[in-house]
């Protein structure tokens, strides 16, 4: 009887952990170069935006920006890598994609190897 009781929860354990776990919706959107007040979302009336702030109103909206460094591209890598601009060296208008090296992943490589499906538009 033991080794019956163990038979069944051993095999309903692995049809019950074996099944896909079903992976949450990510929608990342981020802008450069805009400040604190460009949106309507952010209190700014004479920016007409609903798209965004219908998006606004259904996520996340953040309202403390801070930032890794003064300008665009260390920040971009540092936002994407994880890693600080002093750790990789990167401190101009320039990629972060190259400093960092090719044997670190970036969090977009991560999701895409994990079946997310990727893709981005221009900097970021």
């Amino acid at each position: 009887m033991k080794k019956f009781t163990f038979i069944f929860f051993w095999s309903f354990s692995t049809v019950f952990f074996a099944q896909e776990q079903k992976k949450p919706n990510v929608l990342f959107i981020i802008a450069d170069d805009l400040t604190a007040t460009a949106l309507s979302c952010y209190g700014n009336s004479a920016s007409k935006t609903p798209n965004i702030d219908k998006l606004a109103s259904e996520g996340i909206k953040y309202t403390r920006a801070y930032t890794q460094f003064p300008v665009c591209g260390p920040s971009r890598a540092s936002i994407m890598s994880g890693y600080y601009p002093h750790a990789t060296g990167t401190f101009g208008y320039v990629s972060g994609r190259d400093p960092i090296g090719p044997n670190r992943r970036m969090w977009p490589e991560l999701c895409k190897e994990n079946g997310y499906f990727t893709a981005r538009v221009s900097k970021i």
